[in-house]
């Protein structure tokens, strides 16, 4: 008897603590906005890496909002020459920056990043 009784226990307590709430890190839905994100400039950070600066946007491209560092919305991350070439980065050119606000799950509430591809393509 003791024995069931022991079991019963340790069966309630794993069963009060599955409350139905997803662990950290998903799955997780977000609702994603994407901004237009001009290239402004290039910073020199050494002989083989740069930085480079977006200007972010409203969706008309009416007004500029803020400006960001390539750096900081890819985790410290430089271009190279050859990221530049690649990619056909230009000063003027405009790319997508996204910003994503979640809607349900246990993830990272809100997420940014910068997409070097041609805004509204």
């Amino acid at each position: 008897m003791r024995k069931a009784t022991i079991h019963f226990f340790l069966l309630s307590i794993l069963i009060s603590c599955n409350n139905g709430e997803n662990a950290d890190g998903g799955p997780c839905t977000y609702d994603d906005k994407i901004l237009p994100a001009r290239l402004i400039s290039f910073d020199t950070i050494n002989t083989i890496n740069f930085d480079a600066l977006f200007l972010i946007g409203d969706r008309n491209c009416m007004e500029w909002k803020d400006t960001m560092r390539y750096s900081a919305l890819s985790n410290h991350h430089y271009l190279s020459a050859e990221d530049i070439a690649k990619d056909s980065l230009a000063n003027g050119k405009t790319y997508q920056y996204i910003s994503k606000t979640i809607r349900s799950g246990s993830c990272n509430p809100h997420v940014e990043m910068l997409v070097l591809k041609p805004y509204g393509k």
